[in-house]
């Protein structure tokens, strides 16, 4: 009894209050003696209380999940001590407001995702293709005689498709007209997709609409074979893991023949050639030091396809068009963190692109005919060769300025090559080249002033050496969280655009097209659910006019068009 009385009367009482930087209590938190046993845990008012044996100079500390460390030194002599605390909230990936204007974005860093590649292989009338399963989200339309994302309004060619950093020029198989065509690549390739409506990130240029931004997978999990075999073809595949798990390599094969499915399913068209596609990749990663990753995606494909359809400026004659395209893709990068906060991203991209077309002038017999009379009926005998060649390498600097903050800048250049051989009927042929060097260079940074609001402030600059001009697109878009996990978004941007290759070269004096994006969004978003509903306005300025040169080719005459799309 006497040794409890003294371990009694040698007690301290040590007490106070946690509080936030607005003063609100805090309860779970944390708080004890370092190095010793003594503590407790706040209350639902943020009291906490706890006695020790301790005597001296010791360090209370406070601690607890999304706030940051506390911890202050202690003199304990006989006397009660009264502390009070407060933590401040730290900024997280989980509490931590996202700016989402005009962005779908399916990753696995983000808990609201919105697209897996399963529900894109699962979502009906996609029929497993990216892009196919991205034309069911608000934003987009429904085009079906020709293959491309379709945003607010925009042309296909207004939106662009990157893959690891690097632009992939020719994402979509070469198409007959009337009839759409699809993306090249599995959408099992990619681990996460950010998909842009409008007011899309400094790092990426040239598009007035959108951009699908799509990051491949990293290592995976374990070695896997696959072998297939259905109606329409048959495929195969390895993914090989080597044992210290720091390098993969994979291959695939797939070969397609739409004949068998042709016949049981009959078509609009009468093919001639049954659509015959043969598809390969390769692929490697190594892991580096300090989570760092160097990734290698090769694409090999060749396809022909040939029909006929009825002319429509006939009641008995038909068109028989014919294609064939070989195309491959290259995209190398390099991914490594750097000492404080540093990180450093390159890549290197190489795809080349041919596309044989022709278009013949028929009877019921399928024999070619020629004859000027209806005038213009010549004509549509024509065959177009055109050889593609485009390489982009990037680089981009990235530095973590404290918490969700950052700062990044690099710079691209895109170099571009076409070439084009146009016979018509009588063999006369016309040869084009159409060749540019484009340097971009941009800067952007993230601000999360608290873990409700986040501003996100971008600037990007370009030259092209066939325009000779410069353009300069400020980006500006925030986030505001409310509360029961609902969130209002605002953003803005200039966009510039080029003429495609088919129009050039231009006339004189053109310059680039130009989009202003506006756009007011509120998301809430559950595990299960995701509600969003956005205003937009998109301003067109100096858009291209189009018209023929001496021998036929359509080219851009100017560039004072205008226009708008709001909803």
């Amino acid at each position: 009894g006497i040794i409890l009385i003294q371990m009694a009367m040698g007690q301290v009482n040590i007490n106070g209050t946690v509080k936030d930087h607005k003063g609100k209590p805090i309860s779970g938190v944390s708080v004890s003696l370092k190095d010793t046993y003594d503590g407790s845990t706040s209350d639902s008012l943020g009291h906490y209380s706890f006695e020790t044996t301790e005597k001296g100079s010791f360090l209370l500390e406070a601690s607890c999940l999304g706030y940051g460390s506390y911890m202050v030194n202690l003199q304990i002599h006989n006397k009660d001590l009264s502390n009070n605390i407060v933590l401040k909230k730290l900024i997280t990936d989980l509490e931590a407001v996202v700016i989402s204007a005009g962005t779908f974005e399916a990753s696995d860093k983000k808990k609201g995702t919105v697209l897996t590649s399963l529900d894109i292989v699962t979502t009906a009338g996609a029929d497993g293709d990216v892009t196919g399963a991205l034309k069911t989200l608000p934003g987009t339309q429904q085009v079906g005689e020709t293959g491309g994302l379709f945003v607010r309004g925009g042309t296909a060619t207004e939106s662009n498709i990157y893959m690891d950093g690097a632009l992939v020029n020719n994402f979509f198989y070469s198409s007959t007209p009337g009839i759409a065509s699809r993306g090249r690549f599995n959408p099992f390739l990619f681990k996460g997709t950010v998909f842009s409506t409008g007011g899309y990130s400094a790092l990426y240029g040239q598009a007035l609409s959108s951009a699908l931004i799509l990051e491949s997978n990293d290592m995976p999990e374990r070695t896997e074979a696959s072998i297939s075999a259905h109606i329409i073809g048959i495929g195969a595949g390895l993914q090989k893991l080597a044992k210290n798990k720091k390098s993969s390599y994979g291959f695939s094969y797939n070969f397609t023949h739409l004949g068998l499915a042709f016949a049981i399913i009959k078509q609009r068209q009468d093919y001639f050639q049954n659509p015959v596609y043969h598809e390969g990749d390769i692929n490697f990663r190594i892991k580096t030091k300090k989570n760092g990753i160097i990734k290698y995606y090769g694409y090999f494909s060749t396809g022909k396809v040939g029909y006929r359809v009825a002319d429509i400026d006939s009641a008995s004659l038909k068109n028989a068009l014919s294609l064939k395209n070989p195309n491959t893709y290259h995209n190398i990068n390099w991914r490594q963190n750097l000492s404080n906060g540093w990180k450093l991203f390159t890549s290197l991209s190489f795809n080349a692109n041919k596309t044989e077309f022709g278009q013949q002038l028929q009877n019921d017999a399928h024999q070619k005919l020629i004859f000027q009379n209806p005038a213009g009926y010549a004509f549509k005998n024509f065959d177009i060769i055109s050889r593609q060649f485009f390489t982009q390498a990037r680089v981009v600097v990235d530095k973590k300025l404290g918490g969700l903050s950052a700062f990044r800048f690099g710079a691209d250049y895109f170099y571009s090559n076409e070439k084009s051989v146009f016979t018509q009927y009588d063999g006369t042929t016309y040869k084009g080249t159409v060749q540019d060097n484009l340097l971009a260079n941009f800067a952007e940074t993230d601000i999360y002033l608290s873990n409700n609001l986040a501003v996100k402030l971008g600037l990007r600059a370009e030259h092209s050496a066939l325009i000779e001009k410069w353009n300069i697109a400020p980006r500006v878009s925030f986030a505001y969280k409310l509360k029961h996990k609902d969130q209002i978004s605002f953003a803005y941007g200039d966009f510039y655009q080029k003429p495609e290759p088919e129009y050039l070269p231009a006339a004189n004096n053109v310059g680039y097209a130009k989009a202003t994006h506006y756009i007011l969004q509120y998301q809430k978003t559950t595990s299960l659910r995701t509600f969003r509903t956005e205003l937009f306005y998109k301003n067109y300025a100096h858009l291209y006019k189009t018209g023929f040169n001496n021998n036929g080719k359509p080219e851009v005459t100017g560039n004072n068009g205008n226009g708008y799309a709001r909803g």
